[in-house]
């Protein structure tokens, strides 16, 4: 099998360009091209004499005279020629998929890319992976490859598992090592092949995109890809280049992301849409009376609302150009301090010269009248191509609040986009049916808590998976002590702060 494979690369590139056409698209185009093959769409057009025609790939079985394919051939769908990229369909069997799957969820960590300087951790891989030392775990699939390639076994690395969650992707990169590296860590070395196995059915995204020879390919439980990245002189071939697509995943939260409504599916949560209004809001300061804040109303329990118009776009691109030097990996708050979480993957800072976003605040203020002296500093976040943050809570858990803020807690948020989306990357509460979708210079703001001071669970939302583009927010979190004289605390649970914004 594997001479009929070179063969027929070989044969392609005779008397043609393919050869001196060996080279990456520009990366100007890189990522549009990303884009779109991994929404489904095809890139065939831009890329003349970049592959053979379709005409020459072709399905087939392949069995090589194995006794081990024999009665179960290798179904085998050819995707490119140049270079070579094929789909093996049913190379493994339910159950050996699904005890590879138990054995590895214990040990996943977080995924790592080699260098010069070891694996080190990649914000470009936000998955959670292991090895499998144990060839027994999974010799079934080894052996079907080494019948079908013919490439030996023994030249195979240890079986890697990756799990991608929501929002799980990997940034267009070459399975081979870069020159330096194998010659200094590998002996010269290198990865002459692929064999990369779906151990799941995705809902909806999670493609294999190739955006240099467009073909992607969608993920199918037991099918594999497998393709050549090098040439048979052991040169490394630039078009091999790939990515993992981002992941969308989880029912509810997967239909608000993509701007469905599942209000069939709460009965009873929140008031009829009929009570919902949009108005301006000027609350007699003089600081609105003439640019009052346009002000729409998305629920009344809990109370969540769209400002429009918030920030010139002059001031939204101070604080970014202000932000983007300072940016590192965004961390959550726990008992243990601000750590790392795989759940939020974007990058972040916290802006400590008030001068720098007064204008948002002093406005904010204004319109809800709730005390400047209790805001947080103001965070900006800014999530890349697959960026997402899971479902969560803004106020704190009361142990925490009562260890770590003498009892203070989050009454409100407050969170403006600070550029628009190409795709994706909407805000969402699943549990009231809501859904907002990222406009620049537009600005949401909720309450998490009743007025009696308890927290209300239903403000629980999430980041949507940015699939085009990148977002950038800025979230100022306000705290419930220092509004004892603005907003008093209530006798009634359900007694809910939207009141005062008549």
């Amino acid at each position: 099998m594997v001479k009929a494979l070179w063969n027929k690369t070989e044969d392609s590139r005779r008397g043609q360009v393919y050869r001196r056409m060996n080279t990456p698209i520009v990366k100007a185009d890189l990522k549009n091209r990303h884009d779109r093959l991994c929404n489904g769409q095809s890139i065939e057009n831009l890329l003349p004499n970049r592959h053979p025609p379709w005409r020459h790939l072709v399905c087939r079985t392949v069995d090589n005279g194995s006794p081990i394919l024999r009665f179960q051939p290798i179904k085998l769908e050819e995707r490119s020629l140049d270079p070579y990229v094929a789909i093996f369909h049913d190379v493994g069997s339910q159950h050996d998929i699904e005890t590879v799957k138990e054995y590895a969820k214990p040990k996943l960590q977080r995924s790592t890319v080699s260098s010069l300087k070891g694996s080190v951790p990649d914000p470009g891989r936000t998955s959670q992976g292991m090895f499998i030392y144990d060839d027994s775990k999974y010799i079934k699939f080894a052996k079907r490859i080494e019948a079908a390639t013919g490439l030996n076994y023994r030249g195979y690395e240890k079986f890697q598992i990756a799990n991608y969650g929501v929002g799980g992707h990997y940034y267009c990169h070459h399975d081979f090592f870069a020159s330096e590296y194998a010659r200094n860590s590998q002996n010269g070395d290198n990865r002459i092949a692929t064999f990369m196995m779906y151990l799941t059915d995705v809902v909806k995204g999670g493609a294999t995109v190739f955006p240099d020879i467009d073909v992607s390919v969608f993920p199918k439980k037991g099918t594999a890809i497998f393709w050549y990245n090098m040439f048979r002189n052991g040169t490394v071939n630039m078009l091999t280049r790939h990515a993992a697509c981002p992941v969308l995943v989880g029912e509810k939260h997967d239909r608000l992301c993509n701007g469905q409504s599942i209000e069939n599916l709460l009965p009873n949560r929140h008031p009829p849409w009929r009570h919902l209004v949009c108005r301006t809001v000027v609350n007699g300061s003089p600081i609105l009376r003439f640019q009052p804040i346009k002000l729409e109303e998305r629920s009344l329990d809990p109370y969540v609302a769209i400002f429009h118009d918030v920030g010139s776009q002059h001031d939204i691109e101070t604080v970014k150009e202000y932000a983007k030097p300072k940016l590192q990996r965004s961390r959550v708050r726990s008992l243990k301090g601000s750590v790392p979480d795989p759940g939020r993957t974007s990058q972040g800072m916290f802006i400590y010269d008030d001068s720098k976003y007064i204008k948002f605040a002093k406005r904010i203020e204004a319109a809800t009248g709730l005390n400047y002296r209790g805001y947080e500093k103001f965070q900006i976040a800014n999530y890349g191509v697959g960026g997402h943050y899971y479902c969560h809570h803004d106020f704190f858990a009361s142990e925490y609040a009562r260890n770590s803020h003498n009892g203070d807690n989050r009454i409100a948020t407050f969170m403006m986009y600070l550029t628009d989306v190409v795709k994706g990357g909407a805000t969402v509460f699943p549990d009231i049916d809501v859904s907002v979708f990222p406009k620049k210079g537009t600005a949401i703001f909720w309450y998490n808590m009743f007025r009696n001071g308890t927290v209300n669970m239903l403000t629980r939302h999430a980041a949507c998976p940015v699939l085009v583009g990148e977002k950038w927010v800025g979230n100022l979190w306000i705290r419930r002590n220092a509004q004892i004289f603005n907003k008093p605390c209530g006798l009634d649970r359900l007694e809910l702060d939207w009141t005062s914004f008549y």
